[in-house]
This record gives C-alpha cells, structure tokens and sequence, in this order.
C-alpha cells in the first residue's frame, strides 16, 4: 500500500516524542511486519512500556489471531497496547486551541 501519511503529521509525531512506523504491502503483510518489529522492541528493551497503534484496519487486524496472541504476550510481559481506529484520534478539523491574555 502506499504511503498515506505527509511528512507534516510524522514531523508533528516525532516532536512529541511519538515514533511511527508506517509499513507497506497488503494489510496481512503489514500486519506481520508490525508484530515482528514489536516482538524485537519487547526483546531488547528492560523495561514495559505503553503502545498505540492507529490503524485503519483496526477491526481487521484485531480479528487476527496472531494479534490476539501478540497483544497476550505484550501484556504478560508487562506492556500496554492500545489499538485504534485513526479516524477516533486524528481530526483533521481541529482548530488549536490559543490562550488569550488581556
């Protein structure tokens, strides 16, 4: 699949201190790529962690039993992953909010 997401939204993601990762290929090719690179994080990191992944396919990818037992290993050892659809955290309307001073 191709790259959908615009250099501004990484750039935004990356100064709050949010990694993206964005993988192409089909929806089951990309979902094996996720739990591939999570499974390698969960291995090389000492401490747990929290996790959201925002994905358009989220109903998809969390019918998936190889997700269901991605998600179970996560939380057995001691990590937190949220998944979402991008639609319930990305609102593209959104005006920012600017405090006024008098």
């Amino acid at each position: 699949a191709e790259n959908t997401w615009s250099t501004e939204l990484e750039s935004i993601f990356w100064e709050a201190g949010i990694e993206a990762y964005q993988y192409k290929g089909d929806k089951r090719t990309r979902l094996h790529m996720l739990i591939a690179d999570f499974l390698a994080v969960l291995f090389s990191m000492n401490y747990s962690s929290n996790f959201l992944i925002l994905s358009e396919n989220k109903q998809d990818m969390e019918q998936d039993p190889r997700f269901s037992r991605f998600r179970k290993a996560l939380e057995n050892n001691g990590f937190f992953l949220v998944s979402a659809h991008t639609d319930k955290l990305i609102i593209e309307d959104t005006k920012p909010v600017h405090s006024e001073t008098a």
